[in-house]
């Protein structure tokens, strides 16, 4: 799968999680490329239904460009995505 969106609206965004439904898990072998150009590392949970790329940013206005496989029984896939950008509060 590839996939890219744009970041409309005005956060930078620091991380982007993808999470699969009970039907579905990511491919984590070495012959396939998990990847993101905006962002240095990626982590997949043992269960391979959540995969979060990190290290890196996507600022308002850019796109983000993600690559990855995914296995499923389903004939239609259920697939949720996070986005995560830095706390405003100042610590108080």
């Amino acid at each position: 799968m590839i996939k890219s969106e744009t970041n409309l609206t005005s956060q930078t965004w620091v991380a982007m999680q993808a999470t699969l439904d009970e039907d579905s898990t990511f491919v984590n072998d070495a012959d396939t490329m998990v990847m993101s150009r905006q962002f240095a590392k990626s982590f997949m949970t043992p269960d391979l239904r959540t995969l979060t790329f990190f290290d890196g940013e996507v600022r308002p206005g850019e796109a983000l460009l993600k690559v990855y496989s995914l296995d499923s029984t389903s004939r239609k896939p259920a697939y949720v995505s996070s986005r995560y950008s830095p706390s405003s509060r100042t610590g108080r």
